[in-house]
């Protein structure tokens, strides 16, 4: 899935290892049993939001609702619930499975209902559309274990088949194709074989068969399907040195067993240490998980980017990405060994779903108690502050015990469902050299001084895919994917930011306050939203569309549109930042036109310094502001710099060597504290700062689907 940046490589400037990609991972149920079946989940953590299934049938969920995930016939953001809401239209659930955005429930005549996010089919009703209600799965019917993934699903029939739905890039449906499909297909090269439980994953998904081996397909850039290599496949492949193994989980790039002597082994990604065998190494093979001496665990669950494990005793242990408190130690601290969850004394724990940035446990009592990042109220108890301890889900009562397990040391009372969140990535690569010359500002008289500088990258910086899977470096988190498609991202606050779909919803995410969405209704035929910028205090942010109109939302201003001036656009609005004081606001065109309004300075444009008749070689894509507020940049897709008073510090073009070429385009850059970065679509970074700004990037491993924006941190 992953392709190289520069040729050649010397020439590239950020190379860094493997990023997380997304999300999800919870196991299923089964059936027969020469390998124990899995009980049913009963409690079951997504991306964001959290389900739980009571003793009387009925399903009930509370956390983010913008794609309808919590089932009561509600979306957006402004429908998200601190406390639990029931699903409506769905009794007699014996089981649940939470994907990244969507949810899925099994019935007791063997038929599945899905409610949610709908991207590439994963309800599997045929269509594509996002339900805020159950829907029934087409064409499918004696299902005994459902699992969710983060775009994708898939379910165990009673003849010992296993049916897929939904997104299919890298081949997580693993009929043999790569092709997406919004109705079940069945996983081919399974004949002959009985299957006993099965785990989607972000982008993987995994069976376990009667004899207690682990077969998996999918994506493998991380190792994830335990074969030894990192080459995917469309079909099943044997996991390599695994026997006696009782349960499976897999989560977006990680996948972990339970054995029938209670050890746990893990491989793929192994950022912060998810795979808990005291490194932060990746893995294409299972490695043991250390600090278990003594312990006999009995069900294993797989987060975005950490792990959790229950044992015997109704002890709940934790490891890898603790940002928020995932881990539920009363730390921020990442592990890469078990630690035990505190605050669950005097309490027998039954369950535990790990969750992309949350976890949450079910005790003997019926009682659920989360912790970890609570934004969207996804821990349930009528707030929505963090807590890296348990806070008991207010409100909910009587949700259903899994059934206890066959044998002495069988599967997981409940299985998981995942989350994306990338993981901070190492700073590996050298700086650039600044070896051309700085373009000269246009001829006309400059305007006075724009007043300070826009976002500059400090803590560090996020990109984001057209998927809306964001990928954090630095001192930075990242997400999963939203399942609709992104156009940009725009900073807020501290570490807050926001997210533009191309429907016109903004997401919010890490504390930015959402103000409102925009009603592609009110756009001419063919516009388009192309870009966001956020007021520094987050208190609002302003939306532009292609034909240059500026939409603002909360307390932004509306300073003007290009829309309005008597000039004809050259090409399409492509890029915007506000300025420090938030009373204005660039934007670009891509041909390197700057449109000033409020405070916002003009120091010059790119048809303003290019002799008559000579065409940009390559658009304009990106703008950022000089931290020292006297200018500002322009990068152009091929990676060269426009320098408006503004420090010129080299540029991509500048330091190619003759027949050197980028792999793909350059689609924005940022201000840092001494110079600027660029992106290229593929996740590569190139820094010409000199002065640390540099925080990593995609490097040899670019994302299947293209990166379109980048947000720095301060």
């Amino acid at each position: 899935m992953f392709a190289a940046t520069l040729s050649p490589k010397s020439v590239r400037v950020a190379v860094v290892a493997a990023v997380l990609i997304a999300i999800v991972a919870v196991v299923a149920t089964t059936r027969e049993a020469s390998a124990d079946p899995a009980p049913p989940a009963t409690l079951s953590a997504g991306f964001n939001h959290t389900c739980a299934l009571r003793t009387d049938g009925t399903v009930w969920c509370w956390g983010a609702n913008s794609f309808g995930q919590l089932g009561n016939g509600a979306t957006l953001p402004g429908a998200n619930s601190s406390t639990p809401v029931q699903v409506t239209g769905l009794t007699g659930v014996t089981a649940i499975t939470a994907g990244g955005n969507h949810m899925c429930a099994l019935l007791g005549d063997g038929t599945v209902r899905c409610w949610g996010a709908n991207g590439s089919g994963r309800l599997g009703d045929g269509t594509t559309t996002d339900r805020s209600s159950p829907v029934d799965v087409t064409g499918l019917t004696g299902v005994t274990a459902i699992t969710a993934g983060s775009q994708h699903t898939c379910a165990l029939r009673t003849d010992g088949t296993v049916w897929c739905w939904g997104a299919n890039g890298s081949g997580r449906l693993g009929d043999g194709t790569t092709t997406n499909s919004s109705t079940p297909v069945q996983v081919t090269g399974l004949t002959g074989v009985t299957v006993t439980a099965v785990t989607a994953g972000g982008e993987h998904t995994c069976a376990l068969l009667g004899d207690r081996t682990v077969r998996c397909w999918g994506q493998n850039s991380s190792g994830q399907l335990g074969d030894g290599t990192t080459t995917s496949s469309s079909t099943p492949v044997q996991v390599t040195g695994l026997t006696g193994v009782t349960a499976v989980t897999a989560d977006s790039a990680h996948t972990c067993v339970v054995d029938t002597v209670g050890a746990v082994r893990c491989w793929g990604n192994n950022g912060s240490g998810r795979l808990g065998d005291g490194t932060t190494t990746s893995s294409s093979t299972p490695v043991q998980v250390t600090g278990l001496t003594g312990v006999t665990v009995t069900a294993v669950s797989a987060g975005g980017s950490h792990t959790c494990a229950l044992d015997t005793v109704g002890t709940v242990r934790c490891w890898g990405n603790n940002s928020s408190g995932r881990l539920g130690d009363g730390t921020t601290t990442s592990s890469s060994s078990p630690v035990q969850v505190t605050g669950l004394t005097g309490v027998t724990v039954t369950a535990v779903t790990a969750g992309g940035n949350h976890t949450c446990a079910l005790d003997s009592n019926g009682t659920v108690r989360c912790w970890g990042y609570n934004f969207n109220g996804q821990l349930g108890n009528g707030t929505t502050t963090t807590s890296s301890t348990p806070v008991e889900v207010q409100g909910l009562s009587g949700v259903a015990q899994p059934p206890p397990p066959t044998t002495t040391t069988t599967q997981p009372p409940t299985t998981t469902t995942q989350l994306p969140t990338t993981t901070t990535l190492p700073s590996t690569s050298t700086t650039l050299p600044s070896t051309s010359t700085t373009l000269p500002s246009t001829s006309t008289t400059l305007r006075p001084t724009s007043p300070g500088p826009g976002p500059v990258v400090v803590a560090g910086y996020r990109m984001v895919q057209d998927t809306g899977q964001v990928y954090g470096f630095g001192a930075v988190s990242g997400a999963g994917p939203l399942g609709a498609a992104t156009v940009a991202i725009a900073p807020g606050p501290g570490s807050s930011y926001w997210l533009l779909l191309a429907d016109g919803r903004v997401v919010n995410r890490e504390g930015a306050v959402h103000h409102g969405n925009v009603d592609l209704a009110g756009l001419v035929p063919g516009e388009r939203v192309t870009t966001m910028a956020g007021l520094p205090d987050g208190t609002g942010y302003w939306v532009f569309t292609d034909r240059g109109r500026v939409i603002p939302f909360g307390a932004a201003e509306h300073h003007g549109d290009a829309i309005t001036l008597s000039l004809s656009l050259n090409g399409p609005v492509i890029a915007s930042v506000a300025t420090v004081t938030g009373r204005g606001y660039w934007m670009i065109g891509a041909d390197g036109g700057v449109f000033c309004f409020g405070d916002a300075r003009f120091h010059g444009s790119v048809p303003g310094v290019l002799p008559a008749g000579v065409p940009l070689n390559e658009p304009v894509v990106g703008i950022a502001p000089d931290p020292d507020g006297h200018g500002y940049w322009l990068v152009a897709a091929d990676g060269g710099i426009f320098s408006f008073d503004a420090p010129f510090k080299g540029s991509i073009p500048g330091v190619l060597k003759p027949g050197q070429r980028l792999n793909r385009p350059v689609i924005g850059v940022v201000a840092s504290a001494a110079g600027y970065l660029m992106v290229a679509s593929d996740g590569g970074v190139f820094d010409f700062s000199g002065q640390g700004g540099f925080h990593g990037s995609l490097g040899s491993n670019p994302p299947p689907s293209p990166i379109v924006g980048i947000a720095p941190v301060r």
